[in-house]
């Protein structure tokens, strides 16, 4: 063999070990690819709908909170509010039993027990029950309809006494006005009638309500 041809040789065994070394290297990669695990979905979504009781009527507008225990302690969180169709999603990122909780003005809270497990869809129907509801006129001090009088009205809870605590109230209830009369949907519990005027709030003595009680009371808007 010529001393041209030994080095063209030599030469080519180089680059067919360099060759097989590169793939040697790649090798290892590519098996890693195609063999490892896909992650599993850390997420489980809820799909909640949410109906009044007795109609069954699937409620818009509905806040909707998840009640669920993270790092030893309590926390609620909302997920959103329903759709024209009375729909909201959301999801959890834990695994373990969680309370989903639909909050609307005018029903008792609904609430529904789930146990969230990664990578699954948990479909949660709420009912929320129509509470009590308050009615009444704006009246002057000689018991006479007052229309257009008032701005707005709304109940509060007489947060003052420890047993409203008991019944749950949350929140301030808005009412409805027309021609002097008014009506407000609120759970069962102790209530304040505040009637906003321009100028000056008046404010109704406390009234206890029933639950699916109709309560009545005129609120006085004149001295």
């Amino acid at each position: 063999m010529t001393t041209k041809a030994a080095a063209d040789m030599a030469k080519l065994k180089r680059s067919s070990n360099s060759s097989t070394f590169k793939a040697a290297c790649m090798l290892p990669g590519l098996l890693w690819s195609s063999c490892a695990p896909v992650p599993a979905q850390s997420t489980c979504s809820l799909d909640v709908e949410v109906h009044e009781a007795a109609s069954g009527e699937l409620l818009p507008g509905v806040e909707v909170s998840v009640l669920e225990s993270v790092r030893g302690g309590t926390r609620n969180r909302s997920i959103g509010t329903t759709d024209a169709l009375g729909k909201v999603r959301g999801s959890v990122d834990h695994a373990g039993n969680i309370i989903v909780v639909a909050i609307n003005p005018g029903h008792r809270n609904g609430q529904a027990s789930v146990t969230s497990q990664p990578g699954t869809t948990q479909v949660v129907l709420l009912k929320v029950d129509r509470g009590a509801s308050i009615i009444g006129r704006l009246v002057d001090k000689r018991g006479k309809l007052l229309p257009g009088s008032v701005a707005n009205i709304q109940a509060v809870p007489d947060l003052g006494f420890p047993g409203s605590l008991l019944f749950g109230n949350t929140g301030t209830y808005r009412g409805q006005l027309k021609d002097g009369r008014y009506i407000i949907h609120v759970p069962a519990g102790r209530y304040k009638i505040k009637a906003s005027m321009t100028g000056r709030v008046v404010e109704s003595p406390t009234l206890d309500v029933g639950e699916r009680q109709q309560k009545y009371s005129d609120v006085t808007c004149q001295p």
